[in-house]
Parts: structure tokens; C-alpha cells; sequence
């Protein structure tokens, strides 16, 4: 009985040990997340749509694998914005973005996407980045959004 329970208690002191390092990684990792950041550097209206030239920027101390990067005009409710699932994707990006490394990205919004709808919030563009950080691992994959810095 002795035996079970000191097994017991170790079984729970190792959990509390690798709940504690993971714990401590993920909040490294979200602060380095956090670096990440999204501008745009032109915006240029056309006839058919409105260009956006848009610099990304890899402030962390990994490097951004295979990332996607989204914008998106948010939607208008009573109390604020919601997120728009309507997003256009940006085009030039590059598959391993290295620490301190800046990127510069293209994305088009055809005017059709917008013109007229009053619901969306052309003013506060949004963005949404997901990759992996570090290695290709379920572990390292990181989303995140935030308004576009102008």
C-alpha cells in the first residue's frame, strides 16, 4: 500500500514537472510570436480593386516556416468589429523567414469584394498570419491576427 502510494505521488510530481516546462515554453514562444508584425507600406486604388503593399516583418529570434498571411476589411456590428471570413491571401511570401528578416508582400482586394457594403470596415484592415515556428511540428504551428499597422 506504502509502495502505491509513493508511486503515486512521484507519478504526480513528474506530471506537475512537464506541465510546468511546457507551460514555460508556450509563453516563451507567445512572446516571440508577439514580434511578428504586419505594416502596410502603400496603398494604391485602382479602378478594379485596392493594392496593398504590405511588410512583414520576423522580430522574433525564430524562423517563421511555411506561414500564410491573410488581410481581410473586418465587418461592422453594433458594438464594434468582428472578424471577416472573406480574406485574400498575400502573394510573394517565402517559405523559411529568418530572424530579423523583412518580407515584402503583395495582396489585391477586387473591388467587387467591397464596393457598396457598408457593413465592412475598410478602415481597419485586418490580418491573419499561421505558420510554424522553429520546425515543421503540430507543437510549433502558431496563428495569429490583429489590425494591420499603417
Amino acid at each position: 500500500m506504502k509502495r502505491k502510494f509513493i508511486l503515486f505521488l512521484l507519478s504526480v510530481l513528474i506530471l506537475m514537472c512537464f506541465c510546468g516546462c511546457s507551460s514555460n515554453s508556450f509563453k516563451k514562444i507567445s512572446s516571440e510570436i508577439n514580434k511578428i508584425t504586419v505594416q502596410i507600406t502603400n496603398t494604391s486604388v485602382q479602378p478594379s480593386g485596392t493594392n496593398y503593399s504590405i511588410k512583414l516583418t520576423n522580430g522574433s529570434s525564430y524562423t517563421i516556416i511555411q506561414n500564410s498571411l491573410y488581410l481581410s476589411y473586418p465587418i461592422k456590428i453594433t458594438n464594434g468589429r468582428v472578424q471577416n471570413e472573406c480574406k485574400v491571401e498575400a502573394k510573394l511570401n517565402k517559405l523559411n523567414i529568418k530572424p530579423g528578416e523583412i518580407v515584402n508582400l503583395h495582396a489585391f482586394f477586387p473591388i467587387e469584394n467591397y464596393d457598396g457594403n457598408n457593413k465592412l470596415d475598410k478602415e481597419h484592415l485586418q490580418y491573419e498570419i499561421n505558420g510554424f515556428i522553429s520546425k515543421l511540428s503540430q507543437e510549433n504551428h502558431f496563428e495569429k491576427s490583429g489590425d494591420v499597422l499603417q
